[in-house]
């Protein structure tokens, strides 16, 4: 009964052929357009995706450059602050190295201060020691003047009053001006002797001239003996007098006469070894010499070129520096040429001599400095 009511209930519907033909066609394509929906969807959550992290890099390129500026990050102000505090901790260091440069400046100033008033010291002892000696010789003297006077005295002491005749003698007028003369002589020394010796004069000036008269001699490379004896009289102590002692009669030349002195030697300087023509015999040799005779020069292995070398050092000498050309000779291996071996050793003597004369004028300027 139920069956046939529910039979009776549904819907019959007719339907061409056609008509299921066309109703198929419309599903494929709904389902082709859902097809196609689904990629377009993805592509477009694709563009947005990288759209917003181009935003978000636009962003931070905004905020690192421009706005950073303006609004700086929490880790920015803590590092600012701590630079702050590194700054004022190097303010308060440079003050601090500051104030020991100045101490160390004026320790250096006391030091050197100390150190001319030393040689100062030095030299008076000396000249002390120099006045005792020539007080010990004028002692000696008046001791044998003295016993001179005394035997002379003596002898007329001994003399007789009359001869054996019974007539006056003879007054021996020489022996009694001897005796006078001994007399002067012995009082000057007492009175020399007692008289105090005189204050050290203020020879600064004397001091100043004597050390620019002796810079400007050794720069010209000519005898200094005399401005050398003024300084060792003002300053017998100061480092390096002993050397330039040695040479203070002839002097030693300065860089240009070392140059002229190494090129008067260029001409007798041995020259490297060269070989000679080859012999028309040898005809393959005499081709292949030929034709590199204008391009290299053949020399003998081991041999030396001293008149180049010597022009070389020459040249560097005439432009003041003599340490560069004592190298340039003294580098070359083998036994130098006598010439060559004496100008190296005149080189070292001016170099040596430079440096004796700086140890003079620091000396020198202690001594002025000191003296106020």
């Amino acid at each position: 009964m139920t069956h046939e009511t529910e039979n009776k209930s549904d819907t019959i519907i007719d339907l061409d052929a056609d008509q299921v033909v066309e109703d198929v066609e419309r599903s494929a394509t709904n389902s082709t357009a859902t097809a196609s929906i689904r990629p377009s969807r993805k592509r477009n959550w694709l563009l947005a995706t990288v759209a917003l992290l181009a935003a978000f890099a636009a962003g931070g390129w905004l905020y690192k450059d421009m706005l950073s500026v303006y609004l700086p990050s929490n880790q920015v102000l803590a590092m600012a602050d701590k630079i702050a505090v590194l700054e004022g901790s190097n303010t308060t260091l440079r003050g601090q190295l500051t104030s020991v440069e100045k101490l160390a400046a004026q320790l250096k100033s006391d030091i050197d201060g100390m150190e001319a008033r030393d040689a100062e010291m030095s030299s008076f002892a000396e000249a002390a020691e120099k006045s005792q000696i020539q007080v010990s010789d004028k002692v000696s003297a008046l001791e044998q003047a003295l016993g001179e006077t005394k035997t002379a005295v003596a002898k007329l002491a001994a003399r007789p009053v009359v001869s054996a005749d019974g007539t006056p003698a003879p007054v021996d007028n020489t022996a009694i001006a001897a005796l006078q003369q001994r007399m002067e002589t012995l009082e000057n020394d007492v009175a020399s002797l007692k008289a105090k010796p005189a204050e050290a004069p203020d020879n600064r000036a004397a001091l100043s001239q004597g050390l620019s008269d002796l810079k400007a001699k050794i720069a010209a490379g000519t005898g200094y003996l005399e401005e050398y004896g003024n300084l060792n009289r003002m300053v017998p102590a100061a480092s390096g007098l002993d050397l330039l002692q040695r040479h203070a009669a002839l002097g030693l030349p300065n860089a240009q006469g070392l140059a002229a002195e190494l090129r008067g030697l260029i001409g007798y300087l041995p020259k490297p070894i060269i070989p000679g023509p080859v012999p028309e015999s040898q005809s393959w040799w005499s081709g292949i010499y030929d034709s590199l005779s204008g391009l290299i020069t053949i020399r003998i292995e081991g041999d030396v070129d001293w008149p180049s070398a010597a022009s070389a050092a020459a040249a560097l000498a005439e432009s003041g520096d003599v340490p560069q050309s004592i190298a340039q000779l003294s580098g070359i291996e083998g036994v130098k040429p006598g010439g060559v071996q004496q100008w190296i050793d005149r080189a070292n003597g001016r170099l040596a001599l430079e440096a004796a004369l700086k140890s003079v004028e620091e000396a020198v300027l202690r001594v002025i400095a000191a003296k106020g």
